[in-house]
This record gives structure tokens, sequence and C-alpha cells, in this order.
């Protein structure tokens, strides 16, 4: 059973995907992204890519994030996605919109859709396992005009499958944590007028270390 782990909406359940077409982040992984991103998801802007279940986006809306955008190219997974919304009273702070977070198309529609909630602080990626998909995201949200200049990007991958210290250009690994067959790394986009990030507490770039 899947939970809200913090916040507003801490305890109520979410619904689970049947079958593996999404693969929710587990709520350990939550518990501990959190616990790094700290009171930083406060009043922030989030675009939760690669949405699945919504379960990253909700928990940070239920610790009071100001507003989230869910995307997916599942029709399945919007669905879930605002059963979720709807489980947790936090339907007025979010939308939720179809597309591929790997063509650009998606973003350029983004930027014209929601213009009001630009720029985003705070974007997770959780993509399929072992397709490839983070870079490509990455580089999308580089070139387009969705980021703020402080924007926090956390995306879950299969542990030593992607070297993020690769990307390069205006990103900086400032941490990475392993859970198991999972890592979770978090990177800082350096914009115009970068001053600090979602949360001031990661200023730092340590080791890769296990969840606890």
């Amino acid at each position: 059973m899947m939970r809200v782990s913090g916040g507003s909406a801490r305890g109520r359940v979410l619904r689970s995907p049947p079958g593996e077409d999404i693969r929710p982040t587990s709520q350990r992984i939550r518990e501990s992204l959190f616990a790094i991103l700290g009171e930083g998801v406060v009043g922030s802007r989030v675009l939760d890519l690669f949405a699945g279940s919504g379960a990253l986006g909700l928990e940070a809306l239920s610790r009071g994030a100001q507003r989230a955008i869910f995307v997916d190219i599942l029709p399945s997974a919007l669905a879930l996605v605002r059963e979720n919304l709807g489980r947790c009273a936090l339907e007025g702070s979010a939308e939720v919109f179809q597309g591929s977070a790997t063509e650009k198309v998606t973003y350029d529609r983004l930027v014209a859709k929601s213009p009001g909630d630009l720029p985003f602080d705070l974007v997770f990626l959780d993509p399929p396992y072992r397709q490839g998909k983070i870079p490509v995201a990455l580089s999308l949200l580089a070139g387009s005009a969705l980021l703020g200049p402080e924007a926090m990007v956390v995306a879950e991958h299969e542990g030593n499958g992607w070297n993020a210290a690769a990307v390069g250009g205006r990103w900086r690994v400032v941490t990475e944590r392993r859970y198991g067959d999972s890592q979770v790394t978090f990177l800082r986009w350096r914009g115009r007028g970068f001053g600090g990030g979602v949360s001031g507490e990661l200023t730092q770039s340590p080791p890769v270390v296990a969840g606890c």
C-alpha cells in the first residue's frame, strides 16, 4: 500500500497502478529525498515528468509546494494522477498534461499552455529504468524556458546505470543517494541569475552513499 509520507496529506492512501507499465517511487525513497530537499519544497513550483502515479509531485504538494504540473504519455497514468489528487484533496493546486518527456514539442506546449506556472523550481524525473531517457529530458529542459535560475532536478534511475557527471553544461551534480538497485541524483540548474537553489542545505557535492 502506497501512502503520502509527510505534510498536509500525510497518511493518505495513493492508488498504485496495476501491471508493470508504471513503477511508483517507493515510500522509503520518497521520505529520504524529501528529507534532503527540506523546507525548500515550500512555495515551489513543481514539474513531475514521467509522472506515473504522481507520487512525487503529490508528496511535494502535501509538503507545501505552491503548484505542480504532472506530465505523462500514458492516459492511464494521468487518470491515476487525477484520482490520487482527489484522494489528497489537492486538485486545486495541480494540472495534468499528456505528452512525452523525451520530445521537444511537449516542452514547447508546456511553455505556451502554462505561462502562469513558470518558471519551475523543482523537477522530478522518474522514467522507466534502462531506457536512456534522463539525459534526453535534461537536454530538453536545458533548451526550454521552463526552469528557474536556481532549479533543482531530482532524477531516479537504476544504480550504476547512468553517469550523471557526464551531463556537463549548466548542470551540476549536487549529491546522489543509492537505495538497493535504485539511485537518486540531485542536479542544480545554473541558469541566469543563479543564486543557490531550491534548498539552502544542498550546497556541497558529497559522494554517493547508501540510503538508510
